[in-house]
């Protein structure tokens, strides 16, 4: 009887698993940054109650002592909830391929296993980290969805209809505007951190600039110290950010790509800055719509489907991500005109 390779035990959950502990972590630099390990949390439903991401990034009062203690399920939120929709992504296997598998050992098959579950993974990856881009930078997602009719529509999720904030600038006080000064770069920072710190959002905070932005900074930084103006502390640091009166700013100029347009999308646009409270973040995965995966939460699941015209297996990973985000820790200001 001729041999065929059954792809189905190269990726049950637990090899899945396996290999996801061995593989080297990816790296994107909000996901790092803003949504790391410690604030990942797999839900066991395919929707998520409001509460569940109130309770993630929302702060609570204090309360008198022999007072009622404060609910953190999310007041109102009661029949409110969040489909995350998933990232569903194919690569092909063909009969050609299954011949080619029939002719090598055991290690070679799971290593060629490990090599397709990879390349999904990153493809994932760069998915999830544009979700949690918008999410963060933006106050919320608004990303291109692909129905089974081949149109486009938007997928939007927004948080509690709260945006984030913006400070408006005045067009002396643009970076690349001829009166601007350090002092006043420094007043901006200051009143983005007060409006932060006055709805709620205290703590560390960071500053990402767009390119443009950035570069007016750098500009700024270096007339300063040709003019000899008075001066407000500042430090290039080795990593390349700028701190200036206690306040970082790093340069942002990385993209994603828009699977709709193909267009590269500024993670920050280059005239702009955002300044982030740190801490009121997560990064949330539904359970998947997949009985092989016992319906469960994973943060991607992997399954072989045999097709038949032409022969042949299709690998189609599922992940359903869901980042959690407070809009009003973030605040925006556009500096250059």
């Amino acid at each position: 009887m001729p041999m065929v390779v059954d792809l189905k035990p190269y990726f049950t959950r637990a090899r899945i698993a396996k290999r996801f502990e061995a593989m080297p972590p990816l790296k994107s630099t909000i996901m790092d940054r803003y949504f790391p390990e410690a604030v990942r949390d797999q839900y066991e439903m395919p929707i998520i109650p409001l509460q569940v991401i109130t309770a993630i990034v929302n702060a609570v009062p204090v309360v008198a002592r022999g007072a009622e203690s404060v609910s953190i399920d999310g007041r109102g939120f009661s029949n409110q909830w969040v489909e995350p929709l998933p990232v569903r992504i194919h690569t092909e296997v063909g009969a050609k391929d299954l011949n080619d598998l029939k002719l090598i050992g055991e290690d070679s098959r799971e290593a060629w296993a490990t090599r397709r579950q990879e390349a999904m993974r990153q493809t994932v990856r760069l998915t999830t980290e544009a979700l949690c881009c918008q999410a963060l930078l933006n106050g919320a997602v608004n990303y291109p969805l692909l129905q089974s009719n081949g149109q486009f529509i938007n997928y939007k999720v927004e948080y509690n209809n709260e945006v984030i904030q913006t400070i408006s600038v005045a067009a002396g006080s643009k970076w690349n505007a001829a009166e601007c000064t350090m002092v006043k770069v420094f007043e901006l920072l200051e009143e983005m951190a007060d409006a932060l710190d006055g709805a709620g959002y205290g703590g560390d905070k960071d500053v990402l600039a767009g390119k443009n932005a950035f570069s007016a900074l750098l500009a700024l930084i270096e007339d300063a110290g040709d003019n000899q103006r008075p001066k407000v502390p500042t430090r290039i640091n080795e990593d390349g950010s700028v701190n200036i009166g206690g306040h970082k700013i790093a340069k942002m100029a990385e993209v994603w790509r828009n699977p709709q347009s193909g267009a590269s999308v500024a993670k920050v646009p280059a005239g702009e800055i955002r300044m982030i409270a740190k801490g009121y973040t997560g990064l949330i995965y539904a359970a998947v719509d997949d009985l092989d995966a016992n319906l469960q939460a994973l943060p991607m699941f992997v399954k072989p489907v045999e097709r038949k015209n032409p022969s042949g297996y299709q690998l189609v990973a599922e992940s359903k991500p869901l980042p959690a985000v407070a809009p009003k820790a973030v605040a925006r200001a556009i500096v250059t005109a």
